[in-house]
């Protein structure tokens, strides 16, 4: 990679990575998945106010860990709808079978997209979220456009993921398949985030440092991500809304 923003060819390898890691799923090992998560999903959920009819976008879902998560954190009874989107047909294939399961299907539904071309239209979306998913796109600057296009003209979005440090991102950068599909070398740092939405017009409005409960997880092999560790990486939730013209 050349620069922070880390955009890069690889993208087919972190498609037949994770569409691999879900065949093997079924929706008990997805119910395992949703507990072991809680403790960081709680938090993000934090900084979201659901509301009657809102249209709610999960981009990377993969099997589907968010859409449920929220559905179980916010009574469906609520009227809003999950969306989620993933480059896997198999993860999409997996979440689509397991929402059935669970008797969901009316509120989640899932599509095939990326970050970089989300199925959806203009204005469609009061919140867009996505959690340890957007290090995996190729293109960030284009995805952060498309976010915000599909985002209603008050729409939030919420991005959660690694960091990397101020002044290391030499020391990270690989073009290592592997690490790039763990989320590793399309870590950005914080500051360069940040800039890209304020130059759109987007202001972050609440940051949540998540990273002593991630490496928790870690050391309590709830999630088998020693990579976070050994790299020396941060983990935030970050909420950015629309820049009023008072602001």
């Amino acid at each position: 990679m050349k620069n922070c923003d880390n955009s890069c060819g690889i993208n087919k390898y972190t498609v037949e990575y994770y569409s691999g890691k879900w065949n093997n799923y079924d929706s008990l090992k997805l119910r395992s998945r949703i507990q072991n998560f809680d403790p960081l999903l709680k938090n993000i959920f934090k900084m979201i106010d659901i509301k009657p009819n809102m249209n709610i976008l999960d981009i990377g879902t993969g099997p589907g860990t968010v859409p449920i998560a929220l559905m179980e954190r916010f009574n469906e009874k609520s009227g809003y709808k999950v969306y989620g989107i993933d480059p896997s047909s198999s993860s999409i294939s997996f979440a689509t079978k397991t929402v059935k399961e669970y008797g969901l299907q009316k509120y989640i539904e899932y599509k095939i997209g990326t970050f970089e071309n989300i199925p959806f239209s203009v204005n469609y979306f009061d919140l867009v979220i996505s959690n340890a998913s957007f290090n995996l796109c190729t293109e960030k600057i284009k995805a952060i456009e498309e976010m915000i296009r599909v985002g209603k003209k008050d729409g939030q979005i919420i991005i959660a993921d690694c960091f990397r440090k101020e002044g290391v991102c030499k020391k990270i950068d690989s073009d290592n398949e592997e690490l790039w599909a763990h989320c590793i070398s399309g870590a950005v740092t914080l500051k360069w985030l940040v800039s890209q939405f304020k130059e759109k017009k987007f202001v972050l409005s609440q940051a949540e440092n998540l990273t002593e409960i991630v490496t928790a997880l870690i050391l309590n092999k709830k999630w088998n991500w020693n990579e976070f560790i050994d790299y020396k990486l941060d983990y935030y939730s970050l909420l950015f809304n629309p820049k009023k013209d008072n602001e």
